[in-house]
């Protein structure tokens, strides 16, 4: 409708084929009483935040409680600015929300806020009140979510992004807060769990076939373990060229039970080859204020090569690192391999993702 008309003018990029068809597909059946799921999914682009954009926004009445929920905190902190970006940037411009409101008849005023594990106290108090008494109309978190004192006043919609990462009791508890909520899942990595609920009838499924304009397809390529020095030299000529690198390993430290490579041993050597200030290290059992920090000086391009657990495996949108290397790929699943990848090919330049294996495959 007006709304919807009025926000796709808003955009300040152009919305592609697909993308213009599920903001219809996902709009309407929300606006009907039937609450049967909606999965989406995506490549590992920004397009789908304006479909949960347009949904946020036009989904009557206007001012509904949203939820939207993703895994890791370290992710979310980041994952979230597009969000927090799109909901201000557009929802809070004010030719927009003067237009909409001409058009409406109606005063909107949009509230986003964050909800995750690292909130404590008093200010987690003050974000579960607001949230009751219906003075949040976004909220954005992890499974912080999911705990029985998380009360809406009245949920209309929940977003589960990651969704492969979420259990089927998690997303239905979700769905739960509320009387009659509508639930939108989200991925670029389809399970054959959603897959079977989409062919029989269960679930409805859309599909974003497209990436943003300029985006080129990633080169991946299988690499044997014994090149590992050759990968290095590469590594640090493309570095010294400009590139920025995700090298990911199985396990932050060596174990005498599982013979795959550590991050902290990795780390160490790459530090010692590329040289200090070049290479940091990132990992689960760090503090969120350390992993924050390192985050930060990759982001910002200070630090070059950043080694990694899978701590990084979704959500982190860094345009300008474009070299990907996985250590001991074998490892991995292909849906863990599918979410690293992601992690490079999103800006301009080519980008590439090594796979090293170690010999013999079986």
């Amino acid at each position: 409708g007006v709304i919807f008309e009025l926000l796709i003018k808003s955009v300040v990029f152009k919305l592609e084929g697909s993308n213009k068809n599920i903001t219809n597909k996902t709009i309407r059946p929300l606006i009907n009483p039937n609450t049967t799921p909606k999965n989406l999914s995506k490549p590992d682009a920004p397009d789908h935040l304006i479909s949960l954009l347009i949904n946020f926004i036009t989904i009557p009445p206007t001012k509904i409680k949203i939820t939207k929920t993703k895994i890791y905190e370290i992710i979310l902190e980041i994952s979230s600015l597009p969000i927090n970006s799109l909901i201000f940037g557009v929802a809070k411009n004010s030719r927009l929300i003067a237009a909409i409101n001409a058009a409406t008849h109606k005063n909107i005023d949009i509230n986003l806020n964050l909800l995750t594990g690292r909130d404590k106290g008093t200010a987690r108090n003050n974000k579960l009140n607001d949230l009751k008494e219906g003075k949040t109309d976004i909220i954005i978190g992890t499974h912080a979510l999911f705990q029985s004192d998380v009360v809406f006043k009245d949920l209309r919609l929940a977003v589960v992004d990651e969704q492969h990462r979420f259990g089927v009791r998690q997303r239905l508890e979700l769905g739960k807060k509320g009387s009659a909520v509508d639930l939108l899942v989200m991925t670029a990595t389809p399970i054959p769990r959603s897959l079977a609920l989409a062919q029989y009838g269960d679930m409805d499924i859309s599909i974003i076939r497209e990436k943003p304009p300029g985006r080129k397809p990633i080169k991946t390529a299988l690499i044997s373990s014994s090149r590992i020095d050759e990968v290095v030299d590469k590594l640090k000529q493309s570095i010294a060229d400009g590139a920025q690198a995700y090298w990911v390993c199985p396990l932050i430290e060596e174990s005498e039970v599982l013979h795959y490579t550590a991050a902290e041993r990795r780390f160490a050597q790459l530090r010692a080859k590329l040289g200090e200030g070049i290479v940091e290290l990132v990992h689960g059992k760090m503090s969120s204020e350390i992993k924050d920090k390192i985050m930060d000086r990759f982001v910002s391009g200070k630090t070059k090569l950043l080694v990694a657990t899978t701590v990084i495996e979704v959500g982190v949108n860094v345009p300008t690192a474009n070299i990907m290397v996985v250590e001991n790929a074998e490892k991995f699943g292909l849906a863990q391999l599918h979410q690293l990848r992601g992690r490079v090919g999103r800006g301009i330049n080519q980008s590439t993702c090594l796979l090293l294996y170690k010999e013999p495959l079986n």
